[in-house]
């Protein structure tokens, strides 16, 4: 096991350091100067690293250029997919928090917190100005509640882990297809979608081009929530959404997405021990390497086909995300 652990560090330092060569001064990324889709999550990559000094120049670029009451997606002409504001504002907030940045990690922290829904609990995709426009979406729940956790934030915290409680009674068809969103107005779940759009709205466990990554940020953000509250129900919580996982194809370990599925593996092992997470943790990590471009970057396929071809934009988001998982999981399968 040492060997891997060893491998999945040296994987991540090559990594973190592809990105940093494009690093410009001022601490935005060549290629992604006005588009903080490419940059937000380099501040806890960087500082899980060891790039701290780089990792704070980035959080002041995103600040100056991006930060107004509590969002980070208010930067001018951004073309940044909206739908994932609010997943982009829980990575910078818990980022801000790593690095010590209260202001920025308590800003951020109370526009989340503003955005839970009372009733239902929940973080819709980005801030509507209806109310019957918002939809409550599982990854920005899960993302948001690694951030409520971590900023020690307990009852809005408690309410996104009863989201996903409910989420999961709620589901129609339990052994085929996990649902991810709500409406706000009236909670009930969307099970109806346009085919372009089945990536975001439901995980089908059997078919192939899924995104495996909503069940690993929500095992991590009830991971978080546990280790909060010390109430056992979260762990129960998230190891169902782990038995859903081996409800899928093999791809659930063997995917680009799959990397969260590593994330959320790895603090259930942290909380309790349990060797099926260490075994899930092992699975995803072999094949993070096995698809590390030689260079050290990730390229999303099957939107791109090489580093030459995709942006530089979706690189460096990608690679720095494999940077903080692959620290992740080393310090996991170190610890027992």
């Amino acid at each position: 096991m040492q060997d891997k652990i060893e491998k999945y560090l040296e994987a991540a330092r090559r990594a973190a350091e592809w990105t940093r060569q494009y690093l410009n001064a001022d601490g935005s990324y060549k290629g992604t100067e006005h588009v903080v889709m490419g940059m937000f999550k380099a501040p806890l990559a960087m500082k899980t690293a060891g790039y701290e000094k780089e990792a704070e120049r980035t959080l002041d670029y995103i600040e100056k250029r991006f930060f107004e009451d509590g969002d980070f997606n208010n930067g001018h002409c951004d073309p940044s997919f909206p739908l994932l504001n609010n997943y982009r504002n829980a990575w910078l907030c818990w980022g801000a928090h790593a690095l010590g940045r209260d202001d920025l990690a308590k800003a951020s922290g109370d526009y989340l917190e503003s955005l839970v829904h009372p009733v239902f609990g929940g973080i819709p995709c980005r801030k509507e100005y209806h109310d019957r426009y918002q939809i409550l979406d599982w990854g920005s729940t899960a993302l948001g509640l690694v951030a409520l956790s971590i900023l020690g934030r307990k009852e809005v915290a408690v309410k996104c882990g009863e989201f996903f409680e409910k989420m999961l009674d709620e589901q129609p068809e339990p052994d085929e297809r996990l649902y991810l969103r709500k409406l706000w107005f009236n909670g009930r779940l969307i099970t109806v979608c346009q085919p372009h759009e089945v990536p975001e709205y439901l995980v089908d466990f059997q078919m192939p081009g899924m995104a495996y990554w909503y069940f690993g940020a929500a095992m991590a953000g009830l991971a978080k929530l546990y280790e909060l509250t010390q109430d056992s129900r979260w762990l129960e919580t998230a190891d169902r959404i782990f038995g859903l996982t081996q409800k899928c194809r093999k791809e659930v370990y063997e995917d680009l997405t799959s990397g969260k599925v590593g994330w959320g593996s790895s603090w259930l092992y942290n909380a309790t021990g349990d060797q099926k997470y260490a075994d899930a943790v092992v699975k995803v990590a072999d094949y993070q390497l096995k698809i590390q471009e030689p260079e050290g970057g990730w390229v999303r396929r099957p939107l791109f086909q090489s580093l030459d071809e995709q942006p530089l934009i979706f690189g460096i988001e990608v690679t720095q995300e494999r940077v903080v998982w692959l620290n992740y999981y080393a310090q996991a399968l170190s610890s027992k």
